[in-house]
């Protein structure tokens, strides 16, 4: 997943997400809902965005700042995870 941004130059990258609670242990936590990264190598901009939740889909926007893009061409990637065990 991070490949692509291997020798590019990072750039800062802002998300903002509902956190997901979960359990751990005994106790609860959270974690942010979108986890991302970007960087540019050339006129190349890459970004990474995963939704870490395990069962609920987000619809997001993504907002380029600071510059422009001319020449759109966009990949993606839908990563599944397999079904949670039952526990009985």
């Amino acid at each position: 997943m991070y490949q692509l941004h291997q020798g590019a130059q990072s750039v800062r990258t802002q998300i903002e997400a509902e956190p997901i609670g979960f359990s751990c242990g005994a106790g609860k936590r959270k974690i942010a809902g979108l986890l991302g990264s970007a960087s540019v190598s050339g006129n190349v901009l890459t970004l990474s965005v995963v939704n870490t939740s395990a069962g609920a889909p987000l619809e997001t926007t993504i907002r380029l700042r600071g510059g422009s893009a001319h020449h759109r061409q966009w990949r993606g990637a839908l990563a599944r995870r397999p079904p949670r065990p039952q526990h009985l």
